[in-house]
């Protein structure tokens, strides 16, 4: 039915709209953008899988970023990076080809490319999927990149295919923006792809959260996790919601027996949470399970009772139809939920296409599960964290699903790990952020190596926030900036991603600073700059007036560059307590694996707001700012350090205002205050 839908759709689309088909081999994208389809007629796949391919002429180009994995494709996982080089795609895959901190190195097989062309644009290529197909890039030892058509199935395949789409740009983030925009024009895709900013995002990931999984790994049992509840819920943190990670279910070698969790484990099944529920001030508790029921799928001994399955190289699945997939994900929801759980975060989803390989067509399978699954959460439950999820087979069937991770594990106190994770995180956001919130994973406080580095880069990416400490060694001077009192998160606009000058370039073997931006309530912004580099020699940077205009870059839908205030702009250092007016730039110097956070603010009529620097993102933590030559008018969410400037000296009844240098003000709102307006006057 799918496959009958799909032609038909396309051979309208053929007619309405103009994209690029070719019986070429090789295609050059010489428009600005399109869509690169395929005609198939009754074609089966050759001894490799593929069923078309076409090479794709590059022209010239000065770098790009390589989406690919670090693990033999499909495997993908979380570990698809922007693998950065310069001149030729060949040398990526050569000893003088960039590395992770890790050292990983890039499988020839990707999804993604973003070039700066010599002609100054940016060319984006997206590879695409459809409920029936995928297509991958491969760059082969000559550096040439081909686009291959596949399903990791057997079935032969007819209709007019989408390969990839692409957009041309001298603004990055307009050619990210409208290559994945391309592809929801599509009719086909467009019916089970979503955009960011059309969806519903869940509740409980406003607020703080904690996740057992890098404190306690698989070693989780009913005493185990109610100790720890029972010390989150009692702790003066303000953390919101519990999610159970991996260890607690009903198994053997991996493979699902039950919905249940293990009897040995979890004597009282989950009843122990939900009391404390009732009662504590946790509010919301999550749990985590594996895509296909589990790692290695179902055991044979099971007691999923009235389910279908199949058995694919000695895996037992979910049989490859949708009323097989909708009756399981359904069941297993449903049973989550009278469990007591409000959301779940689902796991290795990009497992599913190499467990189906080999079926009639293992890209229809993913699809019917993918949909299945949030169908079925969205019926029973608030609330879906995909992980392990970067595949476009599952990127474009999220019609609904908010919240995805665009990184690698998190891993305590290791520092090439955490490198690797920051630079993941926010480049991945360029391909993965226009349908998803990206989520960056959960963090220790106390984690010696990037406690409060990690703080601040959850804050930027306008996703869930999570901890993972045991709740003894919470740090709280690095946490209580993440959140008011009540534990809703200060958080941006929109996600956070590479400045346009720091995309694309090899951030561990260069001495460059890698800076990231996101947008702010009251037009102002928000840069984080890190020192990703292998080497020990301090790293100088500068910024200016003109990063600031990068602050729209994932403000959905796309409409340019931010514009710059007619009065100019102020910067405050976060970790410096100090201020300045941004002129010709604001020079500072990072040493070893380090950051800074900026926090750049509009000035209007000699006045601007920085905020409650208590919080991380302070700019986000006041609203109703009214301006005139002699006062300024601003209301500040709950109490704390409010940091303003003013040109000249300001007054403030009921409170001192403290100057601090360049202009800036201090000052100070007991922590008790909520909503509380403040009217500054200058004589």
């Amino acid at each position: 039915m799918i496959l009958r839908t799909l032609i038909a759709v396309t051979l309208v689309f053929a007619t309405m709209q103009a994209f690029c088909q070719t019986n070429d081999k090789r295609v050059k994208l010489s428009d600005n953008e399109g869509i690169l389809t395929v005609v198939l007629h009754d074609q089966s796949p050759n001894q490799e899988g593929v069923y078309a391919s076409k090479i794709i002429d590059l022209g010239e180009y000065e770098m790009g970023y390589y989406f690919s994995d670090e693990r033999p494709w499909p495997m993908v996982d979380n570990r698809l990076f922007p693998w950065a080089f310069k001149n030729s795609l060949k040398k990526l895959f050569t000893p003088e080809g960039q590395r992770m901190s890790t050292k990983g190195t890039p499988d020839r097989n990707g999804q993604m490319i973003i070039l700066k062309e010599k002609s100054g644009s940016f060319l984006t290529i997206l590879t695409v999927s459809t409920p029936e197909v995928l297509t991958k890039l491969h760059v082969d030892e000559q550096g040439t990149l081909t686009a291959q058509v596949m399903t990791l199935g057997t079935a032969p395949l007819s209709g007019t295919i989408p390969m990839l789409t692409w957009s041309r740009s001298t603004d990055i983030y307009a050619a990210c923006y409208q290559a994945y925009n391309k592809a929801l024009q599509h009719p086909v895709i467009k019916l089970y792809a979503g955009r960011r900013e059309e969806k519903k995002y869940p509740e409980m990931f406003n607020y703080l959260g904690w996740c057992s999984w890098e404190q306690y790994k698989k070693n989780i049992d009913q005493e185990v996790l109610t100790k720890a509840y029972k010390k989150i819920d009692e702790h003066k943190l303000p953390i919101r919601w519990f999610l159970v990670d991996d260890g607690h279910q009903d198994d053997e070698n991996r493979r699902l027996k039950s919905f249940n969790p293990s009897a040995k484990k979890f004597p009282n099944d989950w009843q122990f949470l939900n009391s404390q529920k009732e009662k504590g001030n946790i509010k919301w508790t999550g749990l985590w399970h594996a895509f296909n029921a589990h790692w290695t799928a179902i055991s044979k001994e099971n007691t999923l009772d009235d389910q279908q399955f199949i058995n694919n190289k000695n895996l037992l699945l979910v049989k490859d139809d949708s009323l097989a997939a909708n009756k399981f994900y359904n069941d297993f929801m449903q049973t989550i939920s009278k469990q007591g759980f409000d959301f779940v975060k689902i796991d290795v989803q990009t497992r599913s296409l190499l467990k189906y390989t080999g079926t009639n067509n293992a890209v229809k399978a993913t699809h019917y599960m993918t949909a299945a699954l949030e169908h079925s959460t969205e019926k029973h439950l608030n609330g879906l964290i995909n992980c392990m999820a970067m595949q476009t087979p599952l990127l474009l069937n999220w019609k609904g699903s908010a919240v995805t991770r665009v990184s690698k594990d998190y891993k305590l106190g290791d520092i090439n790990k955490a490198k690797d994770h920051i630079y993941q995180s926010y480049s991945s956001t360029l391909w993965l952020g226009y349908s998803v919130f990206p989520d960056h994973d959960m963090f220790h406080s106390c984690d010696r190596v990037c406690g409060q580095l990690m703080a601040v880069s959850k804050a930027m990416s306008c996703a869930p926030v999570y901890l993972s400490d045991d709740p003894d060694d919470f740090i709280d001077e690095y946490i209580t900036p993440l959140c008011y009192a009540d534990g809703e998160l200060v958080k941006p606009l929109a996600p956070a991603v590479p400045l346009e000058r720091s995309a694309l370039i090899e951030v561990f073997d260069e001495s460059n600073a890698y800076n990231v931006i996101a947008p702010l309530a009251n037009n102002c912004a928000a840069i984080v700059s890190y020192n990703l580099t292998n080497s020990e020699d301090p790293i100088k940077e500068t910024i200016t007036a003109k990063d600031y205009q990068d602050a729209s870059a994932m403000m959905l839908p796309y409409k340019g560059k931010k514009a710059l205030p007619k009065e100019g702009l102020v910067i405050y250092d976060w970790y410096k307590h100090k201020g300045a007016k941004l002129a010709d730039g604001y020079n500072f110097s990072l040493k070893g694996f380090s950051d800074r956070l900026l926090l750049m603010a509009p000035i209007e009529n000699d006045w601007a707001v920085i905020g409650n620097v208590d919080k991380y993102l302070a700019p986000a933590t006041v609203a109703n700012i009214q301006t005139s030559e002699k006062q300024l008018k601003v209301k500040l969410r709950e109490g704390g350090k409010l940091v303003i400037y003013s040109a000249s000296t300001p007054s403030c009844k009921n409170y001192t205002c403290k100057s601090v240098g360049n202009n800036f003000y201090e000052i100070n709102v007991p922590a008790t205050k909520q909503n509380v307006t403040l009217v500054l006057r200058r004589s």
